[in-house]
């Protein structure tokens, strides 16, 4: 979920594909584990509204 797409009005543009695509990366180069895997929905959409990002994959 990008940032924009969770505000009372959503906007989805290219930058919110981006951020998906990011995020698929993430995924990838960390053996499939989502960025905050012990968080549910709400939680993640919390943190990302709060501009709080997961740690890196080493």
């Amino acid at each position: 979920m990008a940032p924009e797409t969770i505000q009372r009005q959503p906007h989805y543009s290219v930058k919110s594909d981006v951020w998906s695509y990011g995020v698929l990366l993430y995924e990838i180069f960390n053996n499939g584990i989502k960025p905050w895997p012990n968080l549910d929905v709400r939680q993640c959409a919390a943190n990302i509204k709060r501009g709080i990002m997961p740690d890196m994959p080493r």
